[in-house]
């Protein structure tokens, strides 16, 4: 997700929670906010709470302490989402915690990238493309993979406000396109 597409509230939220984390405990609840993506990402049922209006906030923070138990998240990260549960902003909480994300790398120097692939990669492919990156754009790179079927083949990497559409169904639609015209 670029910095762009995070909405103003989770700016907002994020920053707060930066300067909160700031100097004492910033790696360790950038931890918490990445195994929280995760959780979200992972769990259909979890996303389903999170985004719907009708669970009552008291349901929804005993789900959030709930998680928060299980993945081990530190203090400072587990009232943050109590705040973020009082304040009807639960919804939000993933797009918050990408942008809390997102400020922690910026601050460190380094690129988001996010690439999406047609099917899994091993671990050597990984790093081959995350050194490509860290080379191409002279900055360490934090690249999370996604997949998507979808793409057929190659991949899509994205970078800030950057787009490199090398995915085989864009070339398929842009060879059908040429042979449109050209008939």
């Amino acid at each position: 997700m670029t910095v762009t597409s995070h909405s103003l509230v989770a700016r907002r939220y994020a920053q707060a929670l930066f300067e909160l984390a700031d100097g004492q405990a910033l790696d360790s609840v950038a931890q918490d906010m990445a195994a929280l993506r995760a959780m979200l990402a992972e769990s259909a049922d979890l996303r389903s709470v999170v985004k719907n209006p009708t669970v009552t906030k008291a349901d929804r923070l005993k789900v959030m302490e709930s998680l928060s138990g299980k993945i081990d998240l530190g203090d400072l990260a587990k009232r943050f989402i109590g705040v973020v549960v009082e304040n009807d902003r639960l919804a939000e909480l993933d797009t918050i915690a990408s942008a809390f994300l997102h400020e922690v790398s910026s601050r460190r120097g380094q690129r988001d990238a996010e690439v999406t692939v047609a099917q899994p990669i091993d671990e050597a492919r990984r790093v081959a493309i995350e050194t490509a990156l860290n080379k191409a754009l002279a900055a360490k790179t934090i690249m999370s993979v996604r997949v998507d079927p979808a793409i057929l083949g190659g991949m899509i990497i994205s970078v800030g406000s950057q787009l490199i559409d090398a995915s085989l169904k864009t070339k398929l639609d842009r060879l059908g396109r040429i042979l449109k015209t050209a008939a």
